[in-house]
């Protein structure tokens, strides 16, 4: 734990061991919970920075405290990065979307003020403060910057959105929200469901720690073999599996991590992927098989995901970034996601700014490529992947 003088009217804690930050875990949870961040939750971020974590990587909890009481949380941990790119980033990030600092409703303002002070105070000191994969309504980028301290605030730099859509469940019955699509998409979906119930098959969520631990296998195969055409999964590898795997052991039984598989003749041919938080599903992903793609099997499980949200009180589910036309079908809103980095104004700025240019390069190049159609696209690709092995 680093202890850190300050003229707040928060205690600030800084917890630089992940063993150490466990007890902080329920009031953590309880913010995840309240504010509906799904992947904000302990048992998600701190599985993944045991298993996903940069090499180097150092933790650096923002606990905000007044009276005791856990009233804010910043879950930051230091990248040393290349060639003096440190940065300060947010456990998940990568990985996880709509993670952010936390804050009791209504101390947003005093929260991001200790954590801005608290962040421009560690040492060593960082040459970005990224915010990944944030809420694109979030006010978290704009507060922290306007109470960085000193006389020069941070460059605040929006480096690039995704669109994400939702689906708004509240005040909706099953049958009011199916009512609410087109007729098509009734049709397919309600003669798909029969289709595949005469032919033996049937959809579950995993519900306990067996179930989970006989189905992550099967998550992770038809995960690999969606992505192995397309170059490969940028979402999945052995690390990740293990995030999953470890955070479902604990919010399984609960509800909050849900593995939905469509088992047929014998096996799992589908397998989708969310976590729950409040009245927020979110969506991390999945796979089928490639011979059950007449079947839509990826839509029919999300089809019943739907049904089991809106009967367990869930408000919005969340279907991450990236506008498929899979996602289309179910959404009836679009809240995207961005990505934000902070710089501070030092002698330093303008050999970080040339140090991120290749970076965003590439990001602007895989943006432009994924907006051609399917066919060029994956020529495009395959001719990028056939260069990097030459």
């Amino acid at each position: 734990m680093i202890a850190l003088p300050h003229s707040h009217s928060l205690d600030i804690e800084v917890t630089d061991d992940i063993a150490d930050a466990g007890r902080y875990r329920a009031a953590w949870d309880e913010l995840a919970q309240t504010v509906e961040r799904p992947y904000c939750a302990p048992a998600w971020m701190l599985s993944w920075f045991r298993n996903c974590a940069p090499p180097g990587a150092q933790p650096r909890i923002i606990v905000a405290r007044d009276d005791g009481r856990v009233v804010g949380l910043a879950p930051f941990f230091l990248h040393p990065g290349r060639f003096g790119m440190r940065g300060y980033r947010l456990l998940g990030a990568g990985s996880s979307h709509r993670i952010e600092p936390l804050a009791q409703p209504g101390r947003e303002g005093e929260v991001a003020s200790v954590v801005a002070s608290t962040l421009a105070g560690f040492t060593p000191a960082a040459v970005v403060t990224q915010l990944e994969g944030v809420d694109g309504s979030s006010a978290w980028p704009a507060q922290l910057r306007e109470a960085w301290p000193g006389s020069l605030r941070p460059r605040l730099r929006r480096e690039f959105a995704l669109g994400a859509p939702t689906l708004d469940l509240g005040g909706q019955t099953f049958d009011s929200w199916l009512a609410s699509r087109s007729a098509n998409f009734r049709q397919q979906m309600l003669r798909r469901r029969r289709r595949v119930a005469r032919a033996g098959a049937h959809i579950y969520v995993c519900s306990d720690d067996q179930q989970l631990r006989k189905a992550m296998p099967a998550f992770a195969r038809l995960h690999y073999a969606r992505w192995a055409s397309r170059g490969g999964s940028r979402a999945l590898d052995v690390g990740m599996e293990r995030t999953i795997l470890e955070a479902g052991l604990e919010l399984v039984e609960s509800g909050r991590l849900q593995l939905w598989i469509l088992e047929a003749e014998g096996r799992p041919v589908s397998a989708q992927l969310f976590v729950r938080a409040g009245g927020e599903l979110a969506y991390w992903g999945g796979g089928f098989e490639a011979s059950w793609e007449r079947e839509a099997p990826s839509q029919l499980v999300i089809f019943s995901v739907v049904e089991h949200a809106i009967s367990t009180g869930v408000q919005r589910v969340d279907f991450a970034g990236g506008v498929q036309p899979y996602k289309l079908r179910f959404a009836n809103g679009d809240h995207p996601i961005v990505w934000w980095s902070l710089f501070p104004l030092n002698a330093r700025y303008a050999v970080t700014q040339a140090q991120m240019q290749p970076r965003r390069m590439r990001r602007t190049a895989r943006m432009l490529v994924n907006r051609l159609p399917p066919g060029p696209r994956e020529q495009v690709k395959r001719a990028a992947r056939a260069a990097r092995l030459a």
